[in-house]
């Protein structure tokens, strides 16, 4: 469809950017709203640039969502996925996706603050949400794409009370694919031109394992209930022979006490969900008549093992049934009342068995149990969507912009006190080599895994490696600089980052007078120190500075204030090794550097699994549902590491860099994770190793990573023998595991 002017878009998004004060305060005081600080931007998902974001408003969306995240996973294993929903629930569900968060408000200005820090290259909307702040603000940045588009009673009511705005937003997408064909055959007389039908993708959502167990046991799953539907369900099952168990899930959480007081007065032995934690160990007692499931996101793996399933809101008019594609998914066989107009064409592929009346309810409840398993429909679904998005797939990368622009005048007062600050210290000498690892930016750009990588580089030739650090968030208590032997030393003693590097086998000295510390460390014996956090500490004269750079935040998003960068731009001339994580270093930087800086590019690869102090193979852990967390500065790439070591990742959850974590938030992720494992990195199983008695009934894992050099490896390793040359007559060195590296 060809763009049209959109003159009342930029007036509607005028009207709420000057109305946003109003809507701010009535969502911050909204008592049913929660993640009220992501809904108005206060925080920002720390994800990676360059992600398809994929916008599913609540679960319904959310599995068809699930399904475009795996099918992408699987064309694109390296790309970054977002996932934003408007329900809480929605939030939570995100599989598949390396982050999931709340849609901000419909507001210019927070989307235009959240799309400057996330720096997508495209956003996939599933089956609809076209909201005009979004649509109006986003397309002038990246290209938008609406996949399973289902037309129904609000968009219908909406294009007929304002059509020429309507039409508008239907401009802004740039491509469209719809769920059914009474859906295409209504968009086609509005965008003038013929829509792919793409059928439910939730048909091919991946399905996750149940979290609770119930034996051998017969079990109806009654999803997504609304009100009346409960009693009409109770009395069909009461006058079964034989009794299921069943399994109750309310559609909507507020209902929760509702149906347990009509649970109580019928006299049944029930339980609630949220009661299997703990002790029970999500196993349902024997004498468990009905399971009220008062949870999010769990209603999906019930039909994994269940008998048979009644799809809710069938005998409700105004609902018209929720979508079958979930059950029909998992090959179970389907009950369902007389409306089935809201998702009819889920029913189709389904084998059901249906009841015209409340009588006919326990005869489609027996004919469903007694049926035989049905067959899941076939695949392809997703492949097909993909087909049609894919140039949306290769859209390039937004441009890194300034994180808070209205902070540049405070940009000069910070960096004069950093050259105040450098001028008054004066660097000694160590009695040995010293390689700096520093970088201009606060934090994420990989000086830990470089550390590691050089040091056993340069153990693997015979010298004794030191490797000091200032021990950032360790317990200020105590002597100054401490050291880790062997393995020994906690993150509250060494700092978390020390504290695992010590836990790998190599000597570390942690002080926050790095001259205090080397010195410390040529007492231990050290032939060559390497410093980590090179690059702003002026205790220390470094013989060879490798600088650090993120590809995909080269700035930082400017100096802080402004960003996250320690220095201005002319300080990448003082690097010897320019070293560059996940991808090429922008040319239009290059004229910073000095002539002969050598430019080194990496990237990171999951090497193995830590568990209880041993080292686990990569594919032990193939294919298993897990809950990932992790605490620090850029989550999302661990997450998608997570993705290409073959795991499904049924939850995250981010914590601030270097978080010192609470039993509280301990016993919470213990709890969601349930009967999966949690698996968290390195850093983070540092600073939990003292509480670990609290996840003692789960199992814990963190994912050892490693730096594969892509371009660089043979002019570095000569640049270190020429370093360390004069202490040791070892052969010139080579990459950790690698055979010997021949002069370039």
């Amino acid at each position: 469809m060809k763009p049209v002017p959109a003159p009342r878009l930029h007036l509607l998004g005028l009207a709420a950017d000057l109305v946003s004060p109003l809507l701010l305060a009535i969502v911050a005081a909204h008592p049913g709203l929660a993640h009220v600080a992501e809904r108005l931007t206060w925080t920002l998902p720390p994800t990676e640039p360059g992600s398809i974001w994929i916008h599913a408003a609540s679960l319904g969306e959310g599995r068809a969502a699930a399904a475009l995240a795996a099918g992408l996973q699987r064309r694109c294993p390296s790309l970054p996925i977002l996932h934003t929903a408007t329900s809480d629930a929605g939030r939570c569900q995100g599989i598949g996706a390396d982050l999931s968060v709340c849609l901000p408000a419909d507001i210019p200005w927070m989307l235009r603050r959240f799309a400057r820090h996330c720096r997508p290259r495209a956003l996939l909307l599933v089956e609809g949400e076209l909201w005009p702040a979004l649509l109006g603000v986003l397309s002038r940045r990246i290209p938008i794409a609406v996949v399973g588009f289902r037309v129904g009673p609000g968009t219908r009511r909406f294009a007929r009370l304002w059509p020429r705005l309507f039409r508008e937003l239907l401009s802004r997408v740039e491509l469209w694919t719809a769920r059914d064909r009474d859906s295409a055959r209504w968009l086609r007389r509005w965008l003038g031109q013929p829509v792919p039908v793409t059928g439910d993708l939730k048909l091919e959502a991946p399905l996750p394992q149940p979290a609770i167990s119930w034996g051998r046991r017969p079990c109806l799953v009654a999803g997504s209930t609304h009100a009346g539907e409960e009693s009409l369900l109770l009395d069909a099952w009461e006058s079964l022979p034989d009794r299921p168990l069943l399994l109750l899930t309310p559609r909507h959480a507020h209902r929760f006490a509702e149906v347990a007081l009509l649970l109580n007065e019928r006299g049944l032995a029930w339980m609630r969900r949220s009661e299997l934690k703990g002790a029970l160990k999500n196993r349902v007692p024997v004498d468990t008549e009905v399971l009220l499931v008062d949870s999010a996101g769990e209603l999906a793996g019930l039909y994994h093992s269940c008998a048979a399933a009644y799809v809710g809101g069938t005998f409700t008019t105004s609902v018209g049934a929720h979508s079958a594609a979930e059950p029909t998914a998992a090959g179970v066989s389907i009950i369902h009342g007389p409306h089935v107009q809201g998702n009819e064409d889920s029913f189709t592929s389904a084998n059901c068995f249906p009841a015209a009346s409340p009588a006919d309810l326990p005869g489609a409840i027996l004919r469903a149990l007694a049926a035989p398993a049905p067959v899941p429909p076939g695949a392809g679904l997703v492949d097909r969507v993909l087909d049609i998005v894919d140039p949306l797939l290769h859209a390039p990368v937004p441009p890194e912009t300034s994180r808070r622009p209205w902070a540049w005048p405070l940009v000069p007062f910070y960096l004069g006190l950093g050259k105040l600050w450098r001028a008054a210290h004066r660097p000694t000498r160590a009695s040995v080599p010293v390689i700096g690892v520093g970088n201009l930016a606060s934090g994420g750009t990989g000086k830990t895994p470089t550390v590691a990588w050089i040091s056993d580089m340069l153990m693997e030739q015979g010298l004794k490696v030191a490797i000091i650090t200032r021990g950032h968030g360790r317990n200020p208590a105590g002597p100054s600089a401490r050291t880790g032997l062997g393995g020994q030393g906690s993150a509250r003693k060494l700092g978390d980052e020390a504290a695992m590097l010590a836990r790998r086998g190599y000597l570390v000295v942690s002080c926050p007078d790095r001259a205090l510390g080397a010195r410390r460390a040529c007492g231990h014996g050290a032939q060559i120190l390497v410093l980590d956090d090179a690059m702003q500490q002026r205790d220390l004269q470094v013989d060879l500075l490798l600088l650090m750079v993120d590809a995909r935040h080269p700035r930082a998003g400017g100096p802080i204030p402004v960003g996250e960068r320690l220095e201005v731009l002319g300080a990448l001339s003082r690097a010897d090794v320019l070293w560059v994580n996940h991808g090429a270093f922008p040319q239009d930087l290059v004229p910073y550097l000095r002539s002969g800086t050598l430019m080194v590019e990496s990237r990171y690869l999951p090497a193995c699994w830590i568990s209880g102090g041993q080292q686990l193979p990569l594919d032990s852990m193939a294919g298993r549902s897990v809950v990932a967390f992790a605490g620090i500065a850029r989550p999302a790439g661990f997450f998608r590491l997570l993705r290409q070591a073959g795991l499904h990742l049924a939850g995250t959850r981010c914590f601030p860099d270097h978080h010192v974590y609470s039993e509280a938030e301990l016993q919470a992720l213990a709890d969601r994770a349930g009967a999966m494992p949690l698996v968290t990195t390195e850093k983070d199983l540092a600073r939990i190793h003292q509480s670990a008695s609290i996840l003692a009934s789960t199992e814990l894992l963190a994912l050892k990573i490693e730096l594969d050099i892509v371009e660089g490896l043979k002019p570095l390793c000569e640049k270190l023998r020429y370093l360390y040359s004069g202490y040791t007559t070892s052969p010139a060195p080579t990459a950790p595991g690698k055979g010997p590296v021949n002069n370039p």
